[in-house]
């Protein structure tokens, strides 16, 4: 007698849902694993900054553009920066300029014969009779006491020449001298505080001159003289002919030749 088994449609449903359940913690385990193996790719993936381009045959990354250009090599570089002052000294105090003029009744020239031009024109060279020397004179009454010099400047302005002066006689001087407060005779052979310690710029134009005199006002001040006095002259002097004249003409403080510019000393402290 042979067995039949009935299997109702119940059994098999029973049967399908213990086969499903049997599989769910595995399906768990198995997202939760790929879960897990995304997260590390997504961490260990390098971001890359920029907008990403796609196209069928690559992909790139375009990356802002910077206005800076990087050189194939970099060669140093020496920077210069501002010298700091140390705490509390302040800034450097500004220079001051003062200017003076040449005294009216102490400058013009005195030639070997004992003439003495006051009011009238430096002269220097000669007349085919005597040599000509040229005289300026500065009154220090108005430098202040105390101050530091750092320059002293003698400016002169040479008007015109007669003559080839400097063919004659070559180079001018300038001697530092002590006269007192008026010009004489004496004046032309008075011994020099320093004699020939500058050579005025040799020129046929119309134009200043300059020579350096900070060791010379620097001398007098410290001596506690009112003058700051210079005798100029030319390096070779002599008479030449009879009738003829080698001669250099300067603008005296009584403005004699109408060029206005007058002599001046000016003092930088």
């Amino acid at each position: 007698m042979e067995d039949f088994h009935i299997i109702s449609g119940t059994d098999n449903d029973e049967k399908k849902k213990g086969s499903f359940f049997k599989y769910v913690p595995v399906l768990v385990i198995l997202l939760l694993a790929g879960i897990v193996v995304r997260n590390i790719t997504l961490l260990q993936k390098p971001s890359v900054e920029g907008v990403q381009t796609e196209s069928k045959e690559s992909i790139r990354f375009d990356t802002p553009e910077t206005s800076e250009t990087l050189p194939d090599s970099i060669s140093p570089s020496i920077t210069t920066s501002p010298t700091l002052q140390p705490k509390g000294t302040g800034s450097p105090a500004a220079t001051k300029t003062l200017i003076l003029k040449s005294e009216t009744k102490e400058d013009g020239f005195v030639t070997s014969s004992g003439l003495v031009g006051i009011n009238t024109a430096i002269k220097i060279g000669d007349n085919g009779t005597d040599s000509y020397r040229g005289f300026v004179s500065f009154n220090l009454d108005d430098v202040p006491q105390g101050i530091t010099i750092s320059k002293g400047t003698l400016r002169i302005y040479q008007t015109k020449i007669t003559g080839n002066p400097f063919g004659a006689h070559g180079a001018i001087k300038g001697d530092h001298i002590v006269f007192g407060t008026i010009l004489n005779s004496d004046a032309y052979t008075v011994t020099p505080e320093k004699s020939a310690f500058a050579t005025i710029p040799q020129s046929t134009s119309a134009g200043w001159k300059e020579i350096d005199v900070t060791k010379e006002i620097k001398t007098d001040i410290s001596n506690a003289l009112t003058r700051s006095q210079y005798r100029i002259h030319f390096g070779e002097e002599k008479v030449s002919k009879e009738g003829s004249e080698n001669m250099v003409y300067f603008e005296s403080a009584s403005n004699s030749l109408g060029s206005g510019e007058t002599p001046q000393l000016v003092v930088t402290y």
